[in-house]
């Protein structure tokens, strides 16, 4: 969403052509004129401009907001993980000592 200076910058530029087009003929002795077709065609190209870049905001809201679920879903299944790991550590210890006796006896 553009600020209120993008605006005043577009109110500036709009009000400084007449000058620069004066400026231009001076040092040039090119004229120039600001016809009111060329002034709608230039807020034509602004509400343009302003569209896409609202477009683009909104496409970057979306994949962060995307990015942002697909780390709550992965922070959960995660969270899952650990606790099954948590679970299972004491039947990990029993085997790992199971194990131990079978090298030792010579079963294995």
């Amino acid at each position: 969403m553009p600020s209120a200076s993008d605006y005043g910058s577009f109110r500036l530029s709009s009000t400084a052509a007449p000058l620069i087009g004066s400026r231009f003929a001076n040092e040039l002795g090119r004229y120039t004129y600001i016809t009111p077709t060329s002034y709608l065609t230039l807020i034509s190209s602004f509400k343009q401009l302003l569209s896409e870049k609202q477009q683009e905001v909104r496409t970057a809201i979306q994949r962060y907001e995307g990015g942002l679920g697909q780390l709550e879903f992965f922070s959960v299944t995660i969270t899952g993980m650990q606790k099954d790991i948590e679970e299972l550590q004491p039947k990990l210890v029993v085997a790992q000592k199971e194990a131990e006796a079978f090298i030792e006896v010579g079963c294995f």
